[in-house]
Order: structure tokens, then sequence, then C-alpha cells
């Protein structure tokens, strides 16, 4: 009976020490899992002012080009606004340069926080494709040709806002709705 009492106690000390372990090991993985959501959520956080940043500069960077391309010819009136659509443009263009490689950079955080999801990858390479794309779509010339054709002062309006919706929708077409799906898909892991 000592024998088999001592077995016993003996297997009861092992199977708390296993049972404890597994808590400890469950308990480690749940706190890795969280700290995973966490930085998931600050990365997505990252991404969504990154990509506001780009979309609201490219749409104002092709607008100024727009301006420039479609400016009557250069009277003295028109040298300042020149000026201010040029230093608008390079601005614009300052800001894209520096949201580009942080929102990738973002992207691929995603990426490396969930790299087992062949679908969030698919989503990063669309995003990053997109916002590399972006600057080959001008306007086509058809556009512009309606612009330099128009005959009354609302025809001139109404050419000059279909080429400025033509950016916007290029913009929002290209660049953000490849990051705002890859923004919802990565948020499935929060």
């Amino acid at each position: 009976p000592t024998i088999i009492g001592a077995a016993a106690v003996l297997a009861g000390v092992g199977l708390t020490h296993y049972l404890g372990e597994r808590r400890q090991r469950r308990q480690a993985k749940e706190r890795r899992r969280l700290a995973k959501e966490h930085q998931c959520r600050e990365v997505l956080a990252r991404l969504r002012g990154q990509r506001e940043i780009l979309f609201t500069s490219c749409v104002a960077l092709a607008s100024a080009k727009v301006s420039l391309r479609t400016m009557p010819p250069s009277l003295n009136g028109n040298l300042e606004l020149e000026r201010e659509l040029t230093s608008q443009g390079r601005e614009s263009q300052a800001k894209i340069n520096e949201a580009i490689p942080r929102a990738i950079e973002a992207m691929w955080t995603l990426h490396y926080l969930f790299p087992g999801d062949a679908d969030l990858l698919k989503c990063v390479e669309a995003a990053e494709a997109g916002i590399t794309a972006w600057q080959d779509h001008p306007p086509p010339e058809a556009l512009f040709n309606a612009l330099e054709n128009s005959q009354t002062p609302k025809a001139v309006s109404n050419a000059e806002t279909a080429l400025y919706d033509y950016n916007r929708r290029k913009v929002r077409e290209i660049i953000g709705k490849p990051i705002d799906a890859l923004i919802a898909y990565a948020a499935k892991h929060t």
C-alpha cells in the first residue's frame, strides 16, 4: 500500500507539474497573440495615416499639373499663379516621397507579423504595386482637348471638373482601393 500510495503521490505531482506547464505555455501563447494584435493595430493606424497623406498629395499634385497645363498663355498676371502651382506641385511631391516608403514599410510589417497568411501577402503586393504605378496614369488627351475646345464658361467648367474628377478617381482606384483592401483584410487579425 505504501508503494502504491507513493506512486500515486508521484503521479499526482507529475500531473500537477504537467498541467502547470501546459497552463504556462497556453498563457505565453495568449500573451504573444495579444502582443501581435496590439502591434497589428499600431501598424494599421500608421498605414491609415500614410494612405491619407498619399491620397490627398497625389490628387493635389495631379491637379497642379492639370492647372499648369491648361493655363491660358502666360501673361504677366499668370506668372504668380504659375509659380504658386509649381510650388504646390513640389510640396505635394515631397509629401508623396516621404509617405511612400513609410506606407510600404507598414505594409510589409503586416506581412512579417502574419507570414503564413498568403491572402495578406497578395493584398500587400497589390497595394505596393498601386503606390508605384499611379503616376503612369495621366488624364487622357481627350479630356484636355475637350477643355481646349470649350466655347462657353459652362463648357470650360465642365471640362475642368472632368479632368479633376478623373485624377481623384484614378488615385482612389490605383492607390486608395488596394490599401483599403489591405487594411480591411489585416484588421481581421485584430
